[in-house]
């Protein structure tokens, strides 16, 4: 009977490659440091949530203390709260450029 070692190495060796070497190439949807700006929010309420590109982002209170980082280009923003009309914004965003954000949120008449 044949020595199936080699095979098995094979097999093997190219089973690690499949599984580990995706990961060492670039990563879809990562972005460097130098590919970012940033956003500070200050709304009112403090407990309005923000959404960025139709994605949760938090609460702008818990967003308050440091800027949000943000990949270099157009974002849609949005701000919501119970009780309060819901505000829209979209901003472009430049490397190391910090923007600044202050809404008020109108309340609901009913």
């Amino acid at each position: 009977m044949a020595d199936r070692r080699p095979v098995t190495l094979i097999i093997t060796t190219v089973l690690l490659a499949v599984v580990a070497l995706p990961g060492c190439g670039p990563r879809a949807g990562v972005v460097s440091v130098q590919e970012l700006g940033g956003l500070q929010i200050a709304c009112e309420p403090a407990d309005a949530l923000l959404y960025v590109d139709d994605r949760y982002m938090g609460s702008v209170a818990s967003l308050a203390k440091r800027p949000l980082p943000l990949p270099v280009g157009p974002h849609r923003l949005e701000l919501r709260s119970e009780g309060h009309f819901a505000h829209f914004a979209e901003i472009t965003v430049a490397k190391g450029v910090r923007h600044r954000l202050e809404v008020k949120l109108r309340k609901e008449p009913y």
